[in-house]
């Protein structure tokens, strides 16, 4: 019985970062003029559209990336590692709003729910 407990955590875990996440992606949006690209985007493209990598990080970034078979995670994904280094190198252009990404890394980390999946691919 623990297993259908642990699993029915987890969806409704998933569930409420998912909801997170685009709670939080609205904000970022209309602070980055990106509401076109809501709710699934690297808000450093809007942002600073100059960042630059190392190619290290672009490196193991498309390493990473071309075994994500969804456009929308490859977009966040590489959105996450994006901001994290403009965090880095510029922490003054961050808008001082809650980490975009943090709920939707969790939400990958948890695994998939085939629902939740078809709506994430579709859009």
């Amino acid at each position: 019985m623990g297993d259908w407990d642990q699993a029915f955590g987890h969806v409704m875990s998933r569930r409420i970062l998912l909801r997170e996440y685009m709670r939080r992606a609205a904000l970022w949006a209309r602070t980055c003029s990106a509401e076109n690209a809501w709710p699934f985007f690297d808000a450093t493209q809007h942002m600073t559209p100059e960042l630059h990598l190392s190619p290290e990080i672009i490196e193991e970034l498309q390493a990473f990336l071309s075994r994500v078979p969804n456009d929308a995670v490859k977009r966040t994904c590489a959105g996450a590692v994006r901001l994290a280094e403009l965090r880095r190198q510029t922490p003054e252009a961050v808008p001082d709003l809650p980490d975009l990404y943090e709920p939707l890394v969790l939400f990958y980390e948890r695994g998939e729910s085939s629902s939740v999946t078809m709506r994430v691919s579709s859009t």
